[in-house]
């Protein structure tokens, strides 16, 4: 498998956020001083400039198929059984975000967002009968180009689109079902968690595209979105020198749905 990450990168990666982040307070003082004079056209009612907060769903799923197998540890061989359909799972979506104007009605948007990505399997074959569920945690840096449309009301559509860093916070794995027992030869019911971190790589890449509305109350603004977001990259880790001989390698990617709701402070 390629090895689409290095350590120095992440680093690089990061660090150029972070300074991103340190540079938008001073690029909001410096335009509220100009009085918007170069974003603004002089009948817009609004201001492209922002700071704020948003909650939401995330309709989360991996791309790909779940893949079950017969390993021979002994020889290090797989036999595969079967396969399943992956199916979404729902999660809880928060963070911050600020705007910064570029050009009239274009402005940059960092965000810092908490979320989570995975998906789960019903399983139903010879070892296991249940729900068995992958939860990856992550801290999420999108940094999107956004676009609105004045429409002279209180109420200005816009667009989002752009690349996302996300960092892997922890993931495990949760099983709920039956499983036998080689042993007894019998059915039994359990409830397990999994720490499955080694598993999967500490940073993935997405491609975020959405839209949105906005509505002026105040001094501040209410907003609601959806996006989804693409995953860019393989999340599991394995290499293929360490994957026992006829054992397919992961390609699970993230996908998600979000649909978000938020206030901006001005």
């Amino acid at each position: 498998m390629v090895t689409f990450f290095h350590p120095a990168h992440i680093r690089g990666s990061l660090f150029v956020l972070a300074f991103i982040l340190l540079l938008l307070p001073g690029i909001r003082a410096q335009d509220l001083n100009e009085k918007y004079a170069p974003v603004l056209p002089e009948n817009d009612l609004y201001h492209l400039d922002g700071m704020g907060f948003k909650v939401g769903l995330g309709i989360v799923n991996f791309t790909d198929e779940f893949k079950f197998y017969d390993l021979d540890t002994i020889a290090n061989t797989a036999t595969k059984r079967g396969n399943y359909d992956y199916e979404s799972r729902n999660t809880i979506v928060l963070g911050f975000f600020m705007t910064a104007p570029l050009y009239k009605n274009i402005a940059v948007q960092p965000e810092i967002l908490y979320t989570s990505r995975g998906a789960k399997v019903e399983r139903n074959d010879v070892s296991l009968n249940g729900t068995l569920e992958y939860r990856l945690q992550y801290l999420e840096f999108p940094v999107l180009l956004r676009a609105s449309f004045p429409t002279g009301s209180k109420l200005r559509p816009y667009l989002l689109v752009g690349p996302s860093m996300a960092v892997n916070i922890y993931a495990k794995s949760e099983f709920s079902g039956d499983t036998y027992n080689d042993e007894t030869e019998e059915w039994e019911t359990i409830d397990t968690k999994t720490d499955i971190d080694a598993n999967y790589k500490g940073v993935d890449w997405g491609l975020v595209l959405g839209a949105g509305v906005d509505h002026r109350m105040g001094t501040g603004k209410i907003f609601f979105e959806a996006r989804y977001i693409i995953g860019l990259s393989v999340v599991a880790s394995y290499s293929d020198d360490f994957l026992p001989e006829g054992m397919d390698t992961p390609n699970e990617r993230n996908a998600a749905i979000n649909i978000l709701a938020g206030y901006s402070f001005f």
